[in-house]
């Protein structure tokens, strides 16, 4: 690719013009807009379905030099409410007020799933040239390691210095209705290690926020 793609210059720029989000969905649509700032011959598109996964939908995917890079968010968020300073140009006027999204053992599955999908999308996509998992939270139960051995989430916990490979599945049987539409084992090919960043501290009480990017190279198909 001529024109190098930097996703940590992307998040750099971004946590200057926002600390804070309302929602997943403001999450997106500001780093979109950060791209393009930084990359204003990039193609970007927002929720794409690409033909070879259409009941997918990628959050961001950029297409640079006829390459595609998809990148997949998440954002977890703990209870916090947040009005900034009037002069504080920044973060904005208005008030956030962030819902405790709770149910961390999903929260750890999605993530994971989110790498497995870009690693199925680098083998199924000729133009496919890295793709990027994304997390920002001010939730500090992510960035912990489960409680206790043997906890029914543990292999998917996205905490500090974790390694995510193989198959990974869910411990002691949850019943259907705890896990429901996340029963599957998830399998990944490549290995990564999680490390978490700031991304902004506003505040006390949940006021500090977190970040996450595992990169996903191209991999080989398996046919």
């Amino acid at each position: 690719m001529s024109k190098v793609f930097d996703i940590e210059k992307c998040i750099s720029q971004l946590k200057e013009r926002r600390k804070i989000f309302h929602s997943e969905a403001d999450f997106q649509f500001a780093l979109a807009w950060e791209i393009q700032n930084l990359y204003q011959y990039a193609n970007i598109r927002l929720e794409y379905s690409p033909k070879e996964f259409s009941e997918w939908h990628i959050d961001i995917i950029v297409y640079i030099d006829n390459k595609c890079i998809p990148i997949e968010l998440k954002y977890k968020t703990a209870s916090y409410e947040f009005t900034p300073p009037k002069d504080n140009f920044h973060i904005g006027h208005e008030t956030y007020k962030l819902k405790t999204h709770g149910a961390q053992n999903l929260g750890n599955y999605d993530f994971v799933k989110d790498v497995e999908r870009l690693e199925k999308l680098s083998t199924a996509l000729p133009e496919y040239y890295k793709g990027y998992a994304i997390w920002l939270t001010n939730d500090k139960a992510y960035k912990k390691p489960p409680s206790k051995s043997g906890t029914q989430y543990e292999q998917f916990s996205v905490h500090e210095n974790s390694v995510k490979t193989g198959e990974m599945e869910w411990l002691l049987n949850p019943s259907d209705g705890t896990i429901k539409g996340r029963e599957k084992n998830i399998t990944l090919k490549d290995k990564y290690k999680i490390n978490w960043k700031q991304y902004s501290l506003i505040g006390d009480n949940n006021g500090e926020f977190y970040y996450c990017v595992v990169p996903v190279k191209k991999l080989l198909s398996d046919t």
